[in-house]
């Protein structure tokens, strides 16, 4: 029923039509929406990513009112659903929750200080998630807000540079790091490594995907230094004598990074349209690579009238009058 609700929510239409007796209760609507970020979390520590992100498909980000007083809803819903769109290979909606996340941590960090189990809990989350956020930052370079992309490259900046020279060893790491604790299904067994077996499997998964993603960044460096690349310079580049196989390696990269991203304000979209959010794009004509830089340039004049807005703000609360 709450899951109903939540849908006509977000068609903007009034959940209480079909919400039902117990379903207009302010208890039984929150817990009913809990209950949905728990199934979120279960399925996710099952594996079943696809089912984590259904259940909530109908739930709107941005309408903070319905976890606002739990800040830990907040950021486990962040968590997990960036973790399930990074299993899934959907790197920019990963990027972006991560990022708003970490955003939206940041921010409650006054709050949160004021509870050793709170902060003890949250910086835990936060260091995985920017440890998972740096897997993808690698993997699909995108524009991410300033603040987080900093505390990524000051905190993980040694990290990144080995991600970047596609070390493999560091790839899993973060991983290890990131990924929660994943739950096995099967019948308990007497052996004593029954419970890592889920743990396991789950990397194993993990990095064979990676042997197909490592020599995105390698043919991505190559490609950012030129507006213009005959194959047979790429070819020498990349020590490969074989042009076709070079042809092969720059499908592979259009296929890879031009996937499914969400279009919709819902947590957990399952839908979307594909497109490539990368910093790099280009075609191939004959024999000749055309390469295009999609990095926007920073407008400036955005972060100063922020800036201006918030020290109106406070001018306003504290009766000072700004010159």
């Amino acid at each position: 029923m709450i899951d109903i609700a939540m849908l006509d929510l977000g068609v903007f239409c009034d959940p209480n039509e079909v919400a039902g007796t117990f379903g207009r209760v302010y208890l039984y609507k929150m817990l009913g929406f809990f209950s949905l970020v728990g199934l979120c979390r279960v399925h996710c520590l099952l594996g079943d990513y696809y089912t984590a992100l259904k259940m909530l498909e109908n739930v709107i980000f941005s309408h903070q009112e319905m976890y606002h007083e739990v800040p830990t809803c907040h950021i486990t819903t962040g968590y997990y659903v960036g973790f399930a769109y990074m299993m899934m290979r959907r790197f920019q909606d990963a990027i972006r929750t991560f990022s708003s996340t970490l955003t939206y941590i940041s921010r409650a960090s006054g709050f949160v200080s004021q509870r050793q189990d709170l902060r003890d809990y949250v910086v835990k989350q936060s260091d995985q998630m920017t440890s998972l956020l740096a897997i993808c930052f690698t993997l699909n370079p995108m524009p991410i807000d300033q603040s987080v992309e900093q505390q990524l490259r000051e905190k993980y900046a040694e990290s990144l540079n080995r991600l970047q020279q596609t070390n493999k060893d560091e790839f899993t790491m973060c991983f290890d790091m990131g990924c929660p604790r994943f739950v096995n299904p099967d019948t308990v067994t007497d052996r004593g490594d029954y419970a890592l077996d889920a743990q396991r499997h789950q990397g194993y998964v993990f990095r064979e995907e990676l042997e197909n993603l490592l020599d995105l960044p390698r043919l991505r460096s190559y490609l950012k230094l030129y507006t213009t690349l005959p194959v047979s310079k790429l070819s020498m580049f990349l020590r490969e004598k074989d042009e076709n196989v070079v042809h092969s390696q720059l499908m592979r990269f259009k296929h890879l990074l031009k996937n499914v991203t969400t279009t919709r304000e819902t947590c957990g979209s399952l839908y979307g349209k594909r497109q490539l959010l990368c910093d790099t794009d280009f075609y191939v004509d004959g024999e000749m690579i055309h390469i295009a830089d999609m990095k926007v340039d920073r407008r400036f004049s955005d972060f100063f009238m922020l800036q201006l807005e918030k020290l109106h703000e406070a001018s306003h609360f504290t009766g000072i009058i700004v010159m």
